[in-house]
């Protein structure tokens, strides 16, 4: 190239002469000898000049060449692999399987619950963390491991398989327990936890449809509980496709009217008087039988069809219950996509319309998760339902991340605690320490609380002796559906004593 270079330089330089020379044909031989003599001083300094400058450049474009492909194949951020590089791998690993024998395995790991952290502490605290996990997953990963950061707080790692399938798992307990002590942040602490999916190459899967059973596998692990390892397996892929056919159903069984509400009595603690019910959604599925409302709703919330369940179910509670006595109110739980509908306020007027259902009667559940984004915002939804007379009711309470800010800024009518806290309340001192905190922030809030999860009479009678406001659970009954709670409330057996007398509605039925 150098070369190259040079030769044109030259021709040019000595063209540029001969033409000087022409313009001055009438030069002496004194005169040419000592212009060859200055040239030959000026055309090395020349020739150098130019040949250093081209070196710079082309330093300069080797710099910024490698520069490029190194942004090219890793995230900025972490410093680690990306998404490129993943599928290089893969596909290297898929051949040399195909050709010398082994297998493959693709690590998959989500963080548990990092989206508050960006939210609550900002993204620089959210980076730090990133960054730390990087880190720390470098450290659990064997030389010929290599992490890669997909997005986000979504990481992956292609392992080499031996014959008992046991390198895959290795790696991932090495990860569960990296990131289990806290990460430093300022001067306090977070704990970050993280769920992981694991699928293993077998003859005839491609790049795409391995990472894909990767993700299934750790999508998994999160509906299962979080912080949980799971692997992709043919009862997985048949469950997934039993979903989608699910998914179809669930569309046929909204525009049917068949997702219906059913009613879990609340209850006075005190006295043991009903006072109203939560409305709960149920589906009987002609085929399957009684679908989980934690399978259903779930998927209706990743299908966007869960407004259309929603005020289905809503329209309908409403009916059935204008006709109850008149101081028996109902709670109706809204997720946090729905909350954050700019409609919903006008949404839910029109259903009290419809149905002339009294508004001081509805009681709306929110989860904490569906008001932290945006705390603002919140505010002036909960405010124009409040407007209308409705109740406001911060479900779940104690699980969130900063629900004493949210009880501060927020003007809630009552807490709920979450049953993960309630049931074992006479087992656990901690959690029992927690409850009664709760009761006590709750009246010097002058906030009402309800106790979900009522299984045990010791159970009750702690919250009662802590002063609990309401309760409901399997203690005073199961939910059950509109029109038996209506035929209860007509023959007289549902009374203020009821609970007391008999414990439970089923009884009563017996």
């Amino acid at each position: 190239m150098i070369g190259v270079w040079f030769v044109a330089a030259e021709v040019e330089l000595f063209e540029s002469l001969h033409e000087y020379t022409r313009a001055h044909e009438d030069w002496d031989l004194d005169e040419i000898f000592s212009f060859i003599i200055l040239l030959g001083f000026v055309l090395p300094v020349v020739l150098y000049e130019r040949n250093r400058r081209l070196r710079q450049s082309l330093r300069a474009r080797g710099v910024a060449e490698k520069r490029a492909k190194h942004i090219s194949r890793h995230d900025s951020l972490t410093g680690l692999f990306n998404r490129r590089v993943m599928s290089e791998v893969i596909r290297k690993y898929i051949e040399a399987s195909q050709h010398k024998g082994g297998s493959l395995a693709v690590v998959l790991m989500d963080l548990d619950r990092f989206k508050p952290i960006n939210d609550l502490r900002g993204h620089d605290v959210g980076d730090r963390v990133l960054q730390d996990v990087a880190s720390r997953l470098r450290a659990a990963c064997k030389s010929e491991q290599v992490p890669v950061r997909l997005g986000g707080d979504e990481f992956a790692i292609v392992v080499r398989e031996n014959d008992e399938l046991d390198e895959a798992v290795g790696l991932a307990r090495r990860i569960m327990t990296a990131m289990e002590p806290k990460f430093p942040i300022g001067e306090g602490e977070l704990a970050v936890g993280t769920s992981i999916g694991i699928a293993v190459w077998s003859e005839g899967l491609d790049e795409d449809q391995l990472f894909r059973h990767a993700d299934q596998a750790m999508y998994r692990a999160k509906r299962e509980g979080r912080g949980r390892l799971n692997f992709f397996d043919d009862d997985l892929g048949e469950r997934l496709r039993e979903a989608a056919e699910l998914e179809v159903e669930l569309t046929e069984a909204i525009e049917a009217g068949q997702i219906v509400p059913y009613f879990q009595p609340i209850v006075d603690i005190a006295n043991r008087r009903l006072v109203g019910f939560e409305v709960l959604s149920r589906w009987h599925h002609e085929r399957l039988g009684q679908i989980p409302p934690t399978r259903f709703i779930a998927l209706a919330e990743d299908t966007g069809q869960i407004n259309a369940i929603s005020w289905l179910v809503l329209r309908q509670a409403c009916e059935t219950a204008k006709a109850w006595p008149s101081h028996l109110t109902i709670s109706f739980n809204l997720s946090p996509r729905q909350f954050r509908d700019s409609e919903l306020a006008a949404t839910i007027s029109s259903v009290l319309l419809e149905t002339g259902f009294p508004p001081e009667r509805l009681e709306i559940e929110i989860t904490e998760t569906a008001v932290i984004e945006d705390l603002d915002y919140a505010r002036e939804t909960i405010e124009r339902l409040r407007w209308l007379g409705i109740r406001i009711s911060l479900d779940d309470f104690g699980t969130g991340f900063s629900s004493l800010a949210t009880l501060s800024r927020l003007p809630f009518d009552k807490l709920k605690i979450d049953r993960s806290f309630v049931t074992q309340v006479t087992e656990d001192a901690q959690k029992a320490k927690i409850v009664a905190g709760i009761i006590s922030l709750a009246d010097s809030l002058e906030l009402s609380v309800t106790a979900e999860g009522i299984e045990t009479e010791d159970t009750y009678k702690m919250l009662a002796n802590l002063n609990c406001d309401l309760g409901q659970g399997f203690l005073f009954e199961r939910p059950l559906p509109g029109e038996m709670i209506s035929e209860l409330l007509l023959s007289g057996r549902l009374d203020g004593g009821y609970f007391e007398e008999i414990g439970g509605v089923a009884s009563a039925l017996a």
